[in-house]
């Protein structure tokens, strides 16, 4: 009974040993899957560039050349691996004898490294300076949707129906980075200035992965450097260069980082210049030309134009922003210090009806402004913070962004909303709407 007892057990160990080997078995995506997954993402980024057809075409070109990279490589792989393999399975087999005796093996397992690293790195390069040609077909806009996008089976709302973002010309993330660091008022970039480039730097290393500490050093001064040319400009002269400054900030783009010497591939060559664009690009150029709405991301027919729909929400605006501008001033008609309401009201109702956007913002800070004087209460909190999101709007800049928050108004922005003493939330909602209105000013 007792030997009986002893190989059941052993038996049950067996059964265990084997299951938990079977666990640990590496999992390995199935193939097929894997390609649909890649052709399905790069489609839902497609659907989101709007590419002109010309566009579409020099892409696959481009795809060609990647291609043939990419077989030469393999080439110089195949000649290098049978003296690979061989100094490398010495090591492995020198690894099982006694100490010491690897010494050799390691040496020349070193030896046989080096060219298989300078094989792969300069495959690399060849891909990234391509990468750098193909940058050139997309409009910045199309940069910045490519550079934010993530795989996915089905895309995000905002890359479902973004804005004609294959027409948007230099509108893009390295426009808004100089755009927010010229747009900055002074007050602001002198208490703001350096933890928003620090923030710069921090998502510049997170996207090129590991750096160097010489290079993180060269890449900040440069960063710093090209903050200082963009802050020193005159407005009319920012403007002007603005293209050109975004080619500069484009010089510090992670994406030009080196990795053991070595470029590093970017977002272009992860989706555009893969094999699978090699075959979905034609396809695509072909739906394109079949179904010419997958180019239409504007307003749906009978509609109205993107103008119409901009003016009827600014008209909504100015009528919401003076009727509670007027509730606001009723309740406080006792306190004294107001002037009449027609007073009041007049400058926004002017600059409402000149269209003025800048003019209107001001008239609204100026009356709220009179109304926290007065009296502040919870209406009038949320209307603080209804004003601070208008503003933060109309300056076109991320300013209430809640990834990035280049200013940290978001998070200041969240702290007044959760003020419970009505007091201390409008007076940090109000100090926060000057600070963005300090952007239109600029």
């Amino acid at each position: 009974m007792g030997k009986r007892k002893v190989f059941f057990v052993i038996f049950l160990c067996f059964l265990f040993s084997e299951s938990l080997a079977t666990i640990a078995r590496e999992v390995k995506p199935d193939p097929e899957i894997e390609k649909l997954r890649e052709e399905i993402s790069l489609l839902n980024l497609l659907r989101g560039l709007y590419l002109t057809t010309d566009q579409i075409d020099k892409l696959y070109e481009k795809a060609k050349i990647a291609e043939e990279i990419r077989e030469k490589h393999f080439q110089d792989l195949q000649n290098l691996k049978k003296d690979v393999v061989s100094n490398f399975s010495s090591l492995k087999d020198s690894l099982y004898q006694s100490p010491g005796l690897e010494e050799k093996a390691q040496s020349e397992a070193n030896k046989a490294e080096k060219p298989l690293k300078d094989t792969n790195g300069a495959a690399k390069d060849k891909v990234a300076q391509l990468e750098d040609d193909t940058m050139k077909i997309l409009t910045e806009a199309q940069m910045s949707i490519l550079d934010g996008f993530k795989p996915c089976l089905i895309p995000p709302k905002d890359l479902k129906n973004p804005v004609r973002v294959g027409q948007a010309g230099n509108e893009g993330h390295l426009i808004k980075l100089a755009e927010l660091i010229f747009l900055a008022p002074d007050d602001v970039w002198k208490t703001r200035g350096d933890k928003f480039l620090d923030k710069v730097m921090i998502k510049m290393q997170e996207e090129a992965g590991e750096m160097s500490k010489s290079t993180q050093e060269d890449l900040k001064n440069r960063l710093y450097k090209i903050s200082d040319k963009i802050r020193s400009l005159k407005k009319v002269d920012f403007e002007l260069q603005k293209p050109k400054l975004a080619d500069e900030l484009l010089l510090i783009n992670p994406h030009k980082a080196l990795k053991q010497g070595h470029r590093q591939n970017g977002q272009v060559a992860r989706f555009l210049l893969t094999t699978t664009a090699l075959e979905v690009l034609p396809k695509w150029k072909a739906s394109v030309i079949k179904y010419p709405k997958l180019l239409d991301c504007g307003c749906e027919d009978g509609k109205g134009t993107e103008n119409d729909k901009l003016e009827a929400d600014f008209q909504k605006m100015g009528e919401n922003l003076t009727k509670q501008l007027t509730n606001l001033y009723k309740k406080r008609v006792g306190f004294g210090g107001l002037p009449s309401q027609a007073q009041f009201l007049a400058p926004v109702i002017k600059s409402f009806q000149e269209r003025d956007q800048k003019g209107l913002a001001k008239a609204v800070l100026d009356d709220m402004d009179q109304l926290t004087r007065a009296e502040c209460d919870k209406p009038l909190q949320n209307t603080w913070a209804n004003i601070v999101r208008r503003i933060s709007q109309a300056t076109n800049l991320p300013l209430l962004n809640k990834e990035n928050d280049p200013y940290d108004f978001f998070s200041e922005f969240q702290d007044a909303q959760k003020e419970t003493m009505p007091e201390k939330a409008c007076i940090a909602m109000q100090n926060l709407a000057h600070c963005i209105y300090g952007f239109l000013e600029r």
